[in-house]
């Protein structure tokens, strides 16, 4: 069996992670949060109907998946801002920092008292993003060298 990942493998990853990278966000702070908004009071009531519990449902998940839609949009814009100033080293700080995060997670996510707090679907997450950031370093440095998409015969398509 061969241990070593293929880079092709690795490219997989980075386009199967920008797919998941925002619904695992999602699905991870639902799972750490729970199926409530306190400040709103709302939440999923064990003794309600069952389409009571299911209306409860779609709007803790609507309005928790928004915000967490609007964070990561918002995280995004601020890196995309600030790639060119460092020489897009910030995708590959935030890589290693997650997929670092990832493995401490599962190699010692029962023994460190800090970590068995968090849900285990956030180390999981960290994996994700990892291989996320590697592929916005990989398509940022692709729309750097080359912004304006100019055809062989210079026409840039646009009509």
């Amino acid at each position: 069996m061969d241990w070593f990942p293929k880079l092709a493998d690795i490219k997989n990853l980075r386009d199967c992670s920008v797919i998941l990278v925002l619904p695992m966000l999602v699905a991870s702070f639902i799972a750490q949060t729970g199926l409530s908004i306190d400040f709103l009071g709302l939440g999923v009531d064990g003794g309600d109907p069952a389409l009571i519990q299911a209306m409860e449902f779609f709007a803790v998940f609507v309005l928790k998946g928004t915000a967490v839609s609007l964070v990561a949009l918002l995280v995004h814009l601020l890196l995309w801002v600030i790639s060119p100033f460092t020489q897009m080293r910030s995708w590959d700080v935030l890589a290693v920092f997650f997929l670092s995060l990832g493995i401490l997670g599962f190699s010692t996510g029962k023994t460190v008292e800090v970590l068995s707090q968090v849900d285990r679907m956030w180390f999981i997450t960290a994996f994700v993003l990892g291989f996320y950031c590697l592929a916005m370093k990989a398509h940022f440095e692709k729309w750097a060298s080359a912004p304006f998409d100019v055809g062989e015969d210079g026409d840039s398509g646009e009509q």
